[in-house]
Protein backbone atom coordinates (compact mmCIF):
# COMPACT_ATOMS: atom_id res chain seq x y z
CA UNK A 1 0.00 0.00 0.00
CA UNK A 2 1.52 3.44 -1.12
CA UNK A 3 1.57 6.52 1.69
CA UNK A 4 -1.16 8.34 -0.78
CA UNK A 5 -3.51 5.18 0.16
CA UNK A 6 -2.58 4.64 3.71
CA UNK A 7 -5.75 5.33 5.82
CA UNK A 8 -4.43 8.01 8.65
CA UNK A 9 -7.84 8.39 10.73
CA UNK A 10 -10.52 5.44 10.87
CA UNK A 11 -13.96 6.18 12.58
CA UNK A 12 -16.44 3.79 13.22
CA UNK A 13 -19.69 3.41 14.55
CA UNK A 14 -19.76 6.30 16.82
CA UNK A 15 -22.14 7.78 19.05
CA UNK A 16 -22.69 10.39 21.28
CA UNK A 17 -25.74 11.14 23.40
CA UNK A 18 -25.64 14.36 25.74
CA UNK A 19 -28.94 12.95 28.15
CA UNK A 20 -31.83 11.86 25.90
CA UNK A 21 -30.03 13.49 22.66
CA UNK A 22 -28.62 11.52 20.12
CA UNK A 23 -26.13 13.49 19.05
CA UNK A 24 -23.90 11.11 16.90
CA UNK A 25 -25.60 7.76 16.03
CA UNK A 26 -23.20 5.37 14.53
CA UNK A 27 -20.42 7.64 12.41
CA UNK A 28 -18.45 5.61 10.14
CA UNK A 29 -15.64 6.93 7.81
CA UNK A 30 -12.03 6.95 6.46
CA UNK A 31 -9.64 9.35 5.98
CA UNK A 32 -6.21 8.62 3.67
CA UNK A 33 -3.24 9.83 4.17
CA UNK A 34 -2.97 13.33 2.26
CA UNK A 35 -6.69 13.49 1.98
CA UNK A 36 -8.58 16.67 2.44
CA UNK A 37 -12.68 15.56 3.83
CA UNK A 38 -15.26 18.29 4.24
CA UNK A 39 -17.85 17.62 6.64
CA UNK A 40 -20.83 19.30 5.37
CA UNK A 41 -24.71 19.78 7.00
CA UNK A 42 -26.69 22.21 8.70
CA UNK A 43 -26.36 23.13 12.46
CA UNK A 44 -26.97 20.47 15.18
CA UNK A 45 -26.15 17.49 12.46
CA UNK A 46 -23.28 16.68 14.86
CA UNK A 47 -20.73 18.22 12.79
CA UNK A 48 -18.66 19.80 15.28
CA UNK A 49 -19.27 17.22 18.03
CA UNK A 50 -17.93 14.69 15.71
CA UNK A 51 -14.65 16.77 15.39
CA UNK A 52 -14.47 17.27 18.86
CA UNK A 53 -14.89 13.41 19.34
CA UNK A 54 -11.81 12.85 17.21
CA UNK A 55 -9.52 15.74 18.97
CA UNK A 56 -10.36 14.43 21.73
CA UNK A 57 -12.46 17.53 23.41
CA UNK A 58 -15.51 15.29 23.49
CA UNK A 59 -15.88 11.50 25.19
CA UNK A 60 -17.66 9.63 22.58
CA UNK A 61 -20.35 6.91 24.17
CA UNK A 62 -19.28 3.42 21.65
CA UNK A 63 -17.75 2.73 17.97
CA UNK A 64 -13.79 3.21 17.85
CA UNK A 65 -11.57 5.68 16.81
CA UNK A 66 -8.00 5.14 15.23
CA UNK A 67 -5.59 7.43 14.48
CA UNK A 68 -2.30 6.64 12.36
CA UNK A 69 -3.09 2.99 13.18
CA UNK A 70 -3.70 3.47 16.87
CA UNK A 71 -6.32 3.01 18.83
CA UNK A 72 -7.99 6.28 20.86
CA UNK A 73 -10.96 4.30 22.17
CA UNK A 74 -12.73 0.86 21.53
CA UNK A 75 -16.24 -0.84 22.50
CA UNK A 76 -16.36 -3.77 25.05
CA UNK A 77 -18.48 -6.61 25.39
CA UNK A 78 -21.07 -4.97 27.32
CA UNK A 79 -20.80 -1.66 25.37
CA UNK A 80 -18.95 0.55 26.86
CA UNK A 81 -15.90 2.92 25.56
CA UNK A 82 -12.48 1.90 26.49
CA UNK A 83 -10.06 4.65 25.95
CA UNK A 84 -6.77 4.47 25.60
CA UNK A 85 -3.76 4.59 28.26
CA UNK A 86 -3.16 8.72 29.02
CA UNK A 87 0.12 8.91 27.45
CA UNK A 88 -1.57 7.49 24.38
CA UNK A 89 -4.02 9.82 24.21
CA UNK A 90 -1.90 12.65 24.59
CA UNK A 91 0.67 11.28 21.70
CA UNK A 92 -2.18 11.08 19.36
CA UNK A 93 -3.74 13.95 20.63
CA UNK A 94 -0.47 15.68 19.22
CA UNK A 95 -1.14 13.77 15.70
CA UNK A 96 -4.10 16.48 15.72
CA UNK A 97 -4.16 19.81 15.10
CA UNK A 98 -7.09 21.78 15.76
CA UNK A 99 -8.20 25.39 14.44
CA UNK A 100 -11.59 26.25 15.60
CA UNK A 101 -14.13 29.04 14.82
CA UNK A 102 -12.76 31.48 17.54
CA UNK A 103 -9.10 32.25 17.52
CA UNK A 104 -8.19 31.53 21.12
CA UNK A 105 -5.14 33.33 20.57
CA UNK A 106 -3.47 34.48 23.84
CA UNK A 107 -3.98 38.05 24.10
CA UNK A 108 -0.94 38.74 26.35
CA UNK A 109 1.82 37.27 23.70
CA UNK A 110 2.55 38.13 20.35
CA UNK A 111 1.87 36.55 17.26
CA UNK A 112 5.36 34.79 17.04
CA UNK A 113 4.75 34.01 20.81
CA UNK A 114 1.45 32.50 20.25
CA UNK A 115 3.08 30.37 17.54
CA UNK A 116 5.91 28.93 19.79
CA UNK A 117 4.72 28.64 23.24
CA UNK A 118 3.14 24.72 22.43
CA UNK A 119 6.89 23.89 20.51
CA UNK A 120 8.50 25.34 23.78
CA UNK A 121 6.13 23.93 26.22
CA UNK A 122 5.26 20.61 24.78
CA UNK A 123 7.47 19.31 22.53
CA UNK A 124 10.20 20.82 24.48
CA UNK A 125 11.86 22.45 21.33
CA UNK A 126 14.61 24.87 22.29
CA UNK A 127 13.65 28.57 22.00
CA UNK A 128 15.92 29.51 18.81
CA UNK A 129 14.39 26.35 17.23
CA UNK A 130 11.07 27.16 17.47
CA UNK A 131 11.46 30.98 16.51
CA UNK A 132 13.06 30.14 13.81
CA UNK A 133 10.16 27.10 12.63
CA UNK A 134 7.28 29.88 13.59
CA UNK A 135 8.87 32.68 11.65
CA UNK A 136 8.70 30.43 8.81
CA UNK A 137 5.05 29.37 9.23
CA UNK A 138 4.35 33.46 9.23
CA UNK A 139 6.38 33.84 5.93
CA UNK A 140 4.59 31.24 4.33
CA UNK A 141 1.48 32.64 5.44
CA UNK A 142 2.04 36.12 4.65
CA UNK A 143 2.16 37.20 8.13
CA UNK A 144 5.95 37.32 8.67
CA UNK A 145 5.53 41.19 9.32
CA UNK A 146 3.39 41.19 12.31
CA UNK A 147 5.71 38.58 14.40
CA UNK A 148 6.02 41.27 17.04
CA UNK A 149 2.21 42.21 16.87
CA UNK A 150 -0.27 41.52 19.55
CA UNK A 151 -3.93 39.41 18.64
CA UNK A 152 -5.92 42.92 18.93
CA UNK A 153 -3.81 44.13 16.20
CA UNK A 154 -4.71 41.82 13.98
CA UNK A 155 -7.67 41.46 11.61
CA UNK A 156 -10.06 38.79 12.16
CA UNK A 157 -8.59 36.89 9.15
CA UNK A 158 -5.36 37.26 10.26
CA UNK A 159 -5.98 36.53 13.28
CA UNK A 160 -6.89 32.64 11.71
CA UNK A 161 -3.81 32.70 9.92
CA UNK A 162 -1.65 32.52 13.12
CA UNK A 163 -4.01 30.23 14.41
CA UNK A 164 -3.01 28.29 11.25
CA UNK A 165 -0.11 28.23 11.72
CA UNK A 166 0.00 27.34 15.42
CA UNK A 167 -1.31 24.25 14.43
CA UNK A 168 1.24 23.78 11.96
CA UNK A 169 3.78 24.60 14.25
CA UNK A 170 2.99 20.80 16.05
CA UNK A 171 3.56 19.26 13.29
CA UNK A 172 0.49 17.24 12.70
CA UNK A 173 -0.49 14.09 10.78
CA UNK A 174 -3.82 15.77 10.31
CA UNK A 175 -5.24 19.37 10.30
CA UNK A 176 -8.25 19.67 11.78
CA UNK A 177 -10.93 22.77 11.13
CA UNK A 178 -14.28 23.76 13.24
CA UNK A 179 -16.02 26.16 10.90
CA UNK A 180 -12.81 28.26 10.44
CA UNK A 181 -14.77 31.05 8.19
CA UNK A 182 -17.97 31.58 9.98
CA UNK A 183 -16.96 33.88 12.09
CA UNK A 184 -15.17 35.78 9.34
CA UNK A 185 -16.84 38.49 7.00
CA UNK A 186 -16.60 37.47 2.97
CA UNK A 187 -13.50 38.66 2.11
CA UNK A 188 -11.66 37.60 5.06
CA UNK A 189 -13.20 34.20 4.56
CA UNK A 190 -11.47 34.23 1.58
CA UNK A 191 -7.86 35.48 2.78
CA UNK A 192 -8.33 31.81 4.92
CA UNK A 193 -9.78 29.58 2.01
CA UNK A 194 -6.48 30.83 0.20
CA UNK A 195 -4.22 29.56 2.95
CA UNK A 196 -6.30 26.02 3.22
CA UNK A 197 -6.17 25.74 -0.42
CA UNK A 198 -2.34 26.33 -0.35
CA UNK A 199 -1.91 23.48 2.01
CA UNK A 200 -4.18 21.02 0.20
CA UNK A 201 -1.68 21.58 -2.82
CA UNK A 202 0.94 20.68 -0.04
CA UNK A 203 -0.79 17.45 0.25
CA UNK A 204 -1.81 18.36 4.19
CA UNK A 205 -4.36 15.82 5.30
CA UNK A 206 -7.10 17.84 6.42
CA UNK A 207 -10.65 17.29 8.19
CA UNK A 208 -12.69 20.13 7.65
CA UNK A 209 -16.20 21.07 9.04
CA UNK A 210 -17.31 23.48 6.84
CA UNK A 211 -19.99 25.38 5.42
CA UNK A 212 -18.09 26.71 2.68
CA UNK A 213 -19.47 24.92 -0.01
CA UNK A 214 -17.24 26.11 -2.52
CA UNK A 215 -14.41 24.95 -1.04
CA UNK A 216 -15.90 21.43 -0.16
CA UNK A 217 -16.86 21.19 -3.62
CA UNK A 218 -13.22 22.51 -5.25
CA UNK A 219 -11.05 21.53 -2.77
CA UNK A 220 -11.89 18.34 -0.71
CA UNK A 221 -11.78 15.03 -2.43
CA UNK A 222 -14.24 13.30 -0.33
CA UNK A 223 -17.33 14.57 1.00
CA UNK A 224 -19.62 13.52 3.99
CA UNK A 225 -23.38 15.23 4.25
CA UNK A 226 -24.64 14.53 8.13
CA UNK A 227 -28.23 15.18 9.47
CA UNK A 228 -29.74 14.60 12.76
CA UNK A 229 -26.47 12.40 13.83
CA UNK A 230 -26.21 10.50 10.72
CA UNK A 231 -24.15 10.06 7.70
CA UNK A 232 -26.94 11.09 5.20
CA UNK A 233 -24.51 10.55 2.10
CA UNK A 234 -20.92 10.83 0.93
CA UNK A 235 -18.99 10.54 -2.27
CA UNK A 236 -16.70 12.68 -4.32
CA UNK A 237 -17.43 16.41 -4.92
CA UNK A 238 -19.42 15.45 -7.83
CA UNK A 239 -21.09 13.05 -6.57
CA UNK A 240 -22.54 14.84 -3.77
CA UNK A 241 -22.75 18.39 -5.04
CA UNK A 242 -24.30 17.13 -9.10
CA UNK A 243 -25.18 13.76 -8.97
CA UNK A 244 -26.95 13.28 -5.92
CA UNK A 245 -29.90 11.03 -5.41
CA UNK A 246 -30.90 11.62 -1.45
CA UNK A 247 -33.48 14.71 -1.39
CA UNK A 248 -32.42 15.56 1.80
CA UNK A 249 -28.91 16.43 0.17
CA UNK A 250 -30.81 18.56 -2.62
CA UNK A 251 -32.90 20.79 -0.14
CA UNK A 252 -29.88 21.49 1.75
CA UNK A 253 -27.52 22.17 -1.51
CA UNK A 254 -30.53 24.06 -2.75
CA UNK A 255 -31.35 26.16 0.37
CA UNK A 256 -27.67 27.20 0.89
CA UNK A 257 -26.50 27.63 -2.77
CA UNK A 258 -29.34 28.50 -4.23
Amino acid sequence: MSDQDRMILRVKDVCKCFGELEVLRGISFELREGGILAVIGPSGSGKSTLLRGICQLEQMDSGSIEICGEKLFYTDESGQAIYAHPTVQKALQLKLGMVFQVFHLFPHLSILENITEAPIQVLKKNKKEAREQGMRLLSKLGMADKADAYPYQLSGGQQQRVSIARALALNPAILCFDEPTSALDPELTGEVLKVMLELARENMTMLVVTHEMRFAAEVADHVIFMDEGVIIEEGTPSQVFHNTNQQRTKQFLQKLMG
